[in-house]
């Protein structure tokens, strides 16, 4: 029978996250942190609860690939998610969502 490890690491925070939300939250989204979960959630969850948009951000640096699980959220996650780079590039992708979040009709 295999050893399993009882040992926990607490998960590395991308470098760029904090930049990241903090540009979200400057652009007026409520941001949560979910780095520390791990199995490919995404970094941050992004919200604006107005008009019931979230976005799913995973934070990486130029160059930067995705993890296996990452790979398998990304595809079996039908909501919004993207990849950000750094603050600017996070808030100009989101907002694009949340533009096209708006022009649904349900």
């Amino acid at each position: 029978m295999g050893k399993t490890s009882s040992r926990s690491y607490r998960k590395r925070i991308d470098s760029n996250q904090n930049e990241i939300a903090t540009a979200l939250r400057n652009a007026k989204y409520d941001v949560t942190d979910y780095h520390q979960v791990g199995n490919g959630i995404p970094d941050l969850l992004v919200t604006r609860h107005e008009n019931k948009f979230s976005a799913w951000v995973e934070c990486k640096k130029r160059g930067g690939v995705l993890t296996g699980a990452e790979i398998k959220f990304f595809v079996n996650c039908y909501d919004n998610k993207i990849i950000a780079f750094d603050g600017a590039d996070a808030v100009a992708q989101v907002q694009a969502l949340e533009e096209r979040h708006k022009e649904k009709t349900w």
